[in-house]
């Protein structure tokens, strides 16, 4: 029985997997997190383009991971660390170091430990995305073939982009520097014992997609080409390398030294480095006609077509490399700059690391249906990687109100990085490359069924989930077995050693058509703001109107208060409370309207839902006995109000209505554009918002019930009285502390009406009590007779 050891470098942790080889079986697994920098990257607040590692996180990782795995793998029956017959390694990309002649990072040293360009630079690196700019224009113009295989363009992610930019920003590292070693080439030489850069034993994965290298071409760019970059470069080319290899051959094997160090056997064959996402591929199970995702921080879609086939380049993905994932094949690689960092951002800014308010949202946005959120993100957050590749991008949030939920933009940002994906496959189909499944791997996909439902719904394709969760160790595990003997090739290896979950999400017919309209959408924000068709006419983009066709719901525009958390916003509401806020918000109403010269026809709150005719009734009954001339100022009042609002002022002329003819029969829809009040207590409480598509539009203020009806030979018309009415009447009076609350003055109440019993009732004291109070009050002793003290 033997093992092997894979050991995976990640954005922020390292991890390390033990597998059996006969079956793939997980015996022992350990993630230790870089210490240094915030999660360990390091920033710089001045910009927000610079993401950095300091390369002894790298070495502190490696041992503390492979030791806890080997100790959880001693605690298997039948394990032994002597069975270990091979380990492999893969890391992020590109991620290059700068190393002196003896191959140790400059940041090693005292005197660049806290210099930011002597670290390591960091895949997400955005930094040099002037420099990749110049290395696309230059190659388009005097070396086409260059930038053919990478999409035709070179990204800011990539490795000339860095080190130029580093050369011309920080030129005290570059000439410090013998040489710049990629992270996955870096780590396994360490591994080995290799003293000489030059001697490093670099993989074709990161050449040929990160350093232009191709075999056609004689390996890297020619000094010319470098030497129009910068002279400099040229000089560099001599101390990089001049072949690279694929996974057929091994990076060297463990030397005594780190063989003490992680209790190993020395002499064991370690892997040639990849990235992280090639050989997640691999332990995912991929093969022609597969698409495996590797859902991280990033996404990296990696497909793979027979060396023996014609495959035509194609623009805007990240390359086309032979050898790069599997030996004998074309690696194809496209991916997502950000879909677990969009939603990382979202746990710790809008949840505040809060589990349970995420857990909270997360339930709400499953209840949603396509399209109910009315909303339409862009996953730019971290650039484009495919197919614009401009990391100078960022994201987008289309169609928010003051009325869209934290629920309802988490599945948007879900929504949009599966619209990012659907034009990564539609991108590969159209250039025939066969898709027949997709296999997708990583924590995310594993413990979010919501996004990966909503990804099948999106690109219409069955998704599979990859049988583990370190399928990137998984990988290394693999290729570190097949160089040790246990299997013959990869596909054998891959068919012994990898699985897919049970658990398969097939795509709906009635979602996936909802989501064939907001991809469409999608397509043309894409186009407009990724620059491909700065004409484009983006007023055509109606997302209320497929909102208001799925009924938006009602969910609370704050997070729930964290039970264990003591927050003022966790202390329950008394029944004093709720009397305070609603009244506080009838005055707030009041004061509004009262700004446009409207009088308000009821209460604030669930009252104003009830229909203005039986308040209007009463109202009219109580002016009845009113003198004439009264009755006609009132009548002109309602004239007046009538009127179009100042505020609807643009609707109605967008809408050609004649605000003279205004009614509620003949309105008609407001226009797609229009902010949706919220469908809550109190319906538009300020009289702010315009009404819903497709509900009908009332005149804004007090309008009586007969206002369009026409007028009797008597001159007055009917009267209806309503069972339960009430009479209007200024509750700031009535409650002068929550008038005070609210912000309004306080004024005298002036009666139409004598008060009933309902009224006295509000002032929490009958006339009879107050009677009887007073007389109890005012009585006295009875008198004593004269003359003695008493009986």
């Amino acid at each position: 029985m033997s093992f092997t050891l894979g050991i995976d470098y990640g954005t922020n942790s390292v991890r390390a997997l033990v597998v059996r080889t006969r079956d793939g079986k997980e015996y022992g697994s350990a993630v230790v997190n870089y210490p240094s920098g915030h999660q360990g990257i390091l920033l710089d607040p001045r910009d927000h383009n610079l993401a950095r590692q300091h390369p002894g996180d790298y070495l502190f990782g490696l041992e503390k991971s492979v030791k806890a795995a080997l100790a959880q793998a001693r605690k298997q029956k039948g394990f032994d660390a002597l069975q270990v017959v091979g380990l492999g390694v893969d890391t992020t990309g590109s991620s290059p170091i700068p190393v002196d002649a003896g191959n140790v990072p400059l940041a090693l040293s005292k005197k660049w430990a806290k210099n930011l360009a002597a670290q390591c630079w960091l895949w997400k690196d955005h930094t040099g995305h002037r420099e990749a700019a110049e290395i696309t224009a230059l190659a388009a113009k005097i070396r086409p073939q260059y930038i053919a295989k990478c999409g035709n363009t070179y990204s800011s992610e990539w490795f000339w982009s860095k080190i130029l930019h580093c050369r011309r920003t920080a030129p005290a590292v570059f000439d410090a520097a013998y040489s710049w070693v990629e992270l996955a080439d870096w780590v396994p030489s360490v591994l080995a014992g290799v003293t000489d850069p030059r001697a490093i034993q670099r993989g074709v994965c990161m050449a040929g997609h990160k350093a232009l290298y191709a075999a056609d071409w004689g390996g890297l760019p020619d000094k010319e080409f470098l030497a129009q970059l910068d002279p400099a470069l040229a000089g560099l080319r001599d101390r990089l390398y001049e072949q690279a290899h694929d996974a057929t051959a091994a990076a060297g094997r463990l030397c005594p030294q780190w063989a003490a160090k992680l209790g190993l056997p020395a002499g064991i064959p370690v892997a040639i480095g990849e990235m992280d996402v090639h050989y997640g591929a691999i332990g995912s199970g991929v093969a022609e006609g597969t698409i495996v995702k590797v859902i991280g921080t990033s996404t990296c879609d990696c497909g793979v077509v027979s060396a023996d086939k014609n495959v035509p380049d194609i623009p805007g993905i990240c390359g086309i490399v032979k050898g790069a994932i599997l030996p004998g094949f074309y690696g194809l690689e496209a991916g997502q700059s950000a879909v677990g960092d969009i939603f990382k951002w979202f746990v710790e800014v809008v949840c505040q690391g809060n589990d349970k308010t995420h857990a909270a949202f997360t339930a709400q946005a499953a209840k949603l249906k396509p399209g109910q959120s009315g909303l339409l993100a862009l996953d730019w957050n971290n650039g484009n990687r495919t197919i614009l590749v401009d990391q100078r991008l960022t994201g987008l949030l289309l169609g928010q109100t003051l009325h869209s939920s934290p629920a309802e933009i988490y599945r948007a940002l879900i929504e949009a990085t599966a619209f990012g994906a659907r034009a990564i496959i539609e991108r590969f189909k159209e250039y025939g490359v066969p898709i027949e499944r997709i296999v997708c791997a990583g924590g995310i996909a594993e413990k979010n069924p919501l996004l990966m439902q909503i990804y099948a719904d999106v690109t219409g394709c069955t998704m599979r989930v990859a049988g583990s969760s370190q399928a990137c160790a998984l990988g290394s595990a693999v290729s570190a077995a097949v160089l040790a003997g246990a299997h013959p090739d990869f596909p054998t290896a891959q068919a012994k050693m990898t699985s897919l979950k049970k658990v398969a999400y097939q795509p709906r017919a009635a979602p996936q058509r909802t989501y064939n309209e907001l991809y469409a959408l999608y397509r043309q924000l894409h186009d407009a703001f990724g620059g491909r068709n700065p004409t484009a006419d983006l007023g055509t983009i109606r997302l209320l109107a497929l909102k208001a066709s799925r009924g938006p719901p009602i969910f609370p525009l704050h997070p729930p208060p964290d039970p264990g958390k003591k927050s003022s916003h966790a202390k329950p509401l008394l029944p004093l409370h709720l009397v305070c806020l609603r009244f506080a918000a009838s005055l707030r109403t009041r004061s509004a309207q009262a700004g446009r010269r409207q009088r308000a026809h009821g209460r604030g709150g669930p009252r104003r839902l009830q229909a203005p005719a039986a308040q209007d009734a009463v109202q009219g009954a109580a002016h009845h006995a009113r003198r004439d001339h009264q009755r006609d100022a009132r009548s002109q009042q309602r004239r007046q109000l009538r009127r179009p609002d100042p505020v609807d002022a643009h609707v109605l002329a967008v809408e050609d209505v004649d605000p003279r003819t205004l009614r509620p029969e003949e309105a008609v829809p407001a226009p797609a554009h229009a902010v949706q009040p919220r469908p809550a207590v109190g319906h538009d409480r300020h009289g702010l918002h315009e009404p819903q598509p497709g509900r009908p539009r009332r005149p804004r203020g007090r309008v009586h019930p007969h206002a369009h009806a026409p007028r009797p030979e008597g001159g007055r018309r009917p009267l209806v009285r309503s069972r339960g009415a009430r009479p209007h009447r200024r509750l700031d009076a009535r409650r002068p502390r929550l008038a005070r609350l609210a912000g309004r003055e306080v004024r005298p109440l002036r009666r139409q009406h004598a008060p009933g019993r309902r009224d006295r009732r509000r002032q929490g004291l009958r006339r009879d009590e107050t009677r009887l109070r007073g007389q109890r009050l005012r009585r006295r002793r009875p008198r004593r007779p004269h003359g003695r003290r008493g009986h």
